[in-house]
């Protein structure tokens, strides 16, 4: 079947759409159809947004607890070298 430029017939359409199709099947090419579970960019970036509001949240409250815990450090070292001179236990017999 030869094809000139001037037939636009139905069926020369829906040949060359199978053709297509069938092109599209053979080399595993990803289509619409394959991608419709994907989010859309606006609920991509929605959700990456809140994500990134968590993590600056958590990040936040990890130093304010780590301050909280560290903070009268150095009084808690000297009071742990009255107790242990020289660094070590005393020993009691």
């Amino acid at each position: 079947m030869t094809i000139s430029k001037k037939d636009n017939s139905p069926d020369i359409i829906k040949v060359i759409k199978e053709a297509v199709r069938e092109v599209f099947r053979e080399e595993d090419v990803i289509t619409r159809k394959d991608l419709e579970y994907l989010p859309t960019k606006e609920e991509f970036y929605k959700r990456e947004d809140e994500i990134m509001g968590e993590l600056k949240t958590m990040r936040e409250e990890l130093q304010m607890l780590s301050n909280r815990v560290y903070q009268d450090h150095d009084l808690r070292i000297e009071q742990l070298e009255k107790i242990h001179p020289n660094y070590q236990h005393t020993q009691s017999n």
